[in-house]
């Protein structure tokens, strides 16, 4: 699933911030760095979770610095979930 404009820029911000820093964006650094207030983080939230319902992130609840990338660009969804269907046969 393809991702809009503004859920691209917090995604490549994450990458970004964290080749630089060596660890990961809290909600307020992206907020600035994407050029929102650090008061909205309400909306970088919304982001956020839509990068992860769409898996390319993921995090743990309640841990700052806890976004992990887990992939920056899309996958080939039937491809993934032939894959997957094999991996469960074999296992």
């Amino acid at each position: 699933m393809s991702l809009t404009p503004r859920q691209k820029d917090v995604l490549d911000f994450i990458v970004s911030y964290q080749k630089e820093h060596g660890y990961t964006p809290t909600y307020g650094e992206i907020a600035v760095g994407i050029g929102n207030s650090a008061k909205s983080l309400h909306g970088v939230h919304r982001l956020v979770q839509r990068l992860k319902e769409r898996g390319y992130v993921t995090s743990t609840h309640g841990s700052e610095r806890s976004i992990q990338v887990l992939r920056t660009s899309p996958v080939d969804e039937p491809f993934v979930k032939r894959l997957a269907f094999e991996i469960h046969i074999i296992n």
